[in-house]
C-alpha cells in the first residue's frame, strides 16, 4: 500500500495484491488519486481545476491442465474534473463537469503443444466515454456533450 500526498490537493493511494492457490494465480491493484491542478497549467492560484479519479485491474491466471492456461485481465478507470468555462467568467460558480470513463478485459487461452510451438488465442472488448456535462448556473450557455468508443476482437 501506497500513500503520497503534495501541496494543492495532490493526493494518491493505492494498493496491489497477488498471489497464487492451487493452480489459479491472482493479481489486484486499486488506485485513487486528486489532484488540483488536474487540467490547467501550474499557477500559484488556479480556480476550479480539481480533478479526481481511480483506477483498478485484475488478472487471474488458471492452469487448466499441463498444456493449457487461461488467463482473464479486467481494467476499468474513471475521472471527474472540473473547469471554468472561460477566464472572464473564472471567478463566477459557472465550472463545467467532465466525466471520462475506461473498461477493458480480455480473456486469453494459450495451449502449449510443444517447448517450441504454441497457440495464443485472445477475445477482447475495450470501451470509453467523456461526458461533459452542463453547468448549474443560469448566465452560462447551455452546453452539453459525449462521446463514447467501444471495440470489440480476437485475435490469434
Amino acid at each position: 500500500m501506497n500513500f503520497r500526498g503534495a501541496t494543492v490537493d495532490n493526493f494518491d493511494l493505492n494498493a496491489d495484491y497477488g498471489g497464487q492457490t492451487g493452480r489459479l494465480g491472482y493479481y489486484f491493484f486499486v488506485d485513487g488519486f486528486t489532484s488540483g491542478r488536474y487540467l490547467d497549467p501550474p499557477q500559484p492560484k488556479e480556480l476550479f481545476d480539481f480533478g479526481k479519479g481511480s483506477r483498478a485491474t485484475t488478472q487471474l491466471d488458471w492452469r487448466a491442465g499441463k498444456n493449457d492456461t487461461i488467463r482473464l485481465l479486467l481494467m476499468g478507470s474513471g475521472a471527474n474534473s472540473s473547469s471554468p468555462i472561460s477566464r472572464t467568467i473564472k471567478l463566477s460558480a459557472a465550472t463545467r463537469k467532465r466525466h471520462l470513463r475506461q473498461y477493458t478485459a480480455i480473456l486469453g487461452w494459450t495451449h502449449t503443444f510443444s517447448p517450441d510451438t504454441l497457440l495464443h488465442t485472445s477475445l477482447y472488448t475495450r470501451s470509453s466515454s467523456d461526458h461533459v456535462l452542463p453547468t448549474t448556473d443560469p448566465i452560462t450557455p447551455l452546453s452539453d456533450a459525449s462521446r463514447s468508443g467501444f471495440a470489440l476482437g480476437i485475435k490469434e
